[in-house]
């Protein structure tokens, strides 16, 4: 999680996207049913086009997640998240692709979607402990979470087949 230690004041957010109040992040980690957050998640491919996690998951039962995500802070506001966010990923161009809301037995989150590509070296210069997954695999095949198989699935139906085209619509 990019920039939020235990002590961190998390947004609140209601339904309407209003923050509401505060949580520190150790006591949202004991309970995020009860909480609802905001997320930025940038899911990112590699030039060969090969997703890349972590190990160091926040979600609770996962071995894999997106290194680049984070939570909306007290007093900080959707810009300067996203620019937090950002300097994770020097040179990189993230791509918004949509906005949706999670609400599980677990969480209740909305969440800001991205996606980006940039070369696995570049991400080894910045990120340690990066995972490659070959974008053929099946979420059966990645230990992961609920959220990061949907964001999988949607990235694979809707990203992958469109890279690459070429103008008149044929892969390059």
């Amino acid at each position: 999680m990019i920039g939020i230690e235990d002590d961190s004041l998390l947004a609140l957010i209601n339904d309407n996207n209003n923050v509401i109040g505060s949580v520190s992040f150790s006591e949202y980690k004991k309970n995020p049913r009860k909480y609802k957050v905001l997320f930025i998640r940038v899911i990112l491919l590699s030039e060969e086009k090969e997703f890349i996690f972590s190990t160091e998951s926040f979600f609770d039962g996962s071995m894999y997640d997106t290194p680049y995500s984070t939570i909306l802070k007290l007093g900080e506001d959707y810009e300067t998240a996203f620019e937090r966010l950002s300097k994770a990923l020097p040179s990189v161009d993230m791509r918004f692709l949509l906005r949706y809301y999670k609400k599980s037995e677990k969480y209740d989150f909305a969440v800001c979607f991205y996606f980006a590509q940039q070369k696995i070296e570049e991400v080894k210069k910045y990120q340690e402990g990066v995972v490659l997954y070959p974008s053929e695999i099946g979420t059966d095949d990645v230990m992961g979470n609920d959220i990061l198989f949907e964001e999988i699935d949607f990235i694979k139906k809707h990203i992958i087949p469109n890279l690459n085209l070429d103008i008149n619509g044929n892969k390059a």
